[in-house]
């Protein structure tokens, strides 16, 4: 039975994609907020002197007028990075994101997607500061990232991204273990980077069933990027930690399946997609799967949708 939660109140705002021409930025989050978006999500990164950035990419080079690693960058000496064609815009720091969300958020929340492990209590600190931990989710690729938060702060709620084995799974791990730490994916990186690709996949590391195992030190780099191609997340320690948590799951559209929906549902989680940017799309992820939060890159969905139930 699909539950009766407006579909526009599903729908989370990307990167805050759309409310701005600046992912993350401080005008998409006041533009979000004014239109009562329910969901927001936001990506960090740690700059070379600890400084929590609101960005998604380990390299500036995409949106900032800067080039190279964030891990490399210093906000200390060179203040923060201005978004590219925007010279007076600069990228947001968590502590300036997180205080300007706590004043206007009403019945908004938050999911903030740490890309960096080791910064775990610095990212607390500022949730804390705050005033939200009711208000937060932390989610991320990286179990081992959720694992040092639970240990932190175990009332705040998880979320572990990944993509679940649901679909084509022998050629799948095939690919994996092909790929996952290859010169070859590398290469496919840069290639893809060239023709404008908004995620540089040279820093992505590919994982299969490796969430409930030793913490991988490649994770440990600053600017590394892990996906976890996974049979049953939902089971063993992972799965575990986010029940606790009242957290949930987060798939790709395409590796997303109903009967997978169902299982976690039965475990207490709730379920995240990503991406979908079309009413249609939207409209099936609901009836069909009963996801509880939908990802989108366009604001636009949100007034297409209006108050569908």
């Amino acid at each position: 039975m699909v539950s009766s939660i407006a579909l526009r109140d599903r729908l989370l705002s990307h990167r805050l994609r759309g409310f701005s021409p600046y992912e993350g930025s401080l005008a998409g989050l006041r533009a979000a907020l004014d239109q009562r978006v329910q969901w927001i999500e936001i990506d960090t990164r740690i700059a070379m002197d600890g400084t929590i950035l609101v960005f998604h990419d380990s390299r500036l080079d995409r949106l900032t007028c800067e080039s190279g690693p964030v891990a490399e960058y210093s906000v200390t000496t060179k203040g923060p990075p201005v978004y590219r064609g925007a010279p007076k815009v600069e990228v947001p720091t968590l502590q300036a994101f997180l205080q300007e969300f706590a004043a206007r958020r009403g019945s908004t929340r938050l999911m903030l997607d740490i890309k960096d492990a080791g910064s775990e209590e610095s990212h607390y600190r500022c949730v804390a500061s705050a005033g939200l931990d009711d208000s937060v989710w932390i989610i991320s690729w990286s179990p081992q990232i959720l694992r040092r938060m639970h240990e932190i702060a175990p009332h705040l709620r998880l979320g572990f991204s990944h993509v679940p084995l649901t679909r084509w799974g022998p050629m799948l791990r095939a690919a994996v273990r092909g790929l996952g730490r290859g010169s070859a994916l590398r290469a496919a990186g840069r290639l893809l980077s060239r023709l404008g690709v908004d995620h540089d996949l040279q820093d992505v590391v590919l994982y299969l069933d490796e969430y409930d195992g030793v913490a991988d030190p490649l994770e440990r780099a600053r600017g590394s990027f892990p996906i976890h191609f996974a049979s049953s997340v939902l089971g063993g320690e992972v799965g575990e930690i986010l029940r606790r948590t009242s957290g949930g799951v987060g798939a790709p559209a395409l590796f997303l399946t109903p009967a997978y929906v169902e299982e976690a549902h039965r475990k207490g989680l709730s379920v995240f997609v990503y991406s979908l940017d079309s009413p249609a799309a939207a409209r099936q992820a609901k009836e069909r799967c009963d996801v509880d939060i939908i990802f989108t890159n366009t604001s636009q969905l949100f007034s297409q949708v209006g108050s569908e139930t």
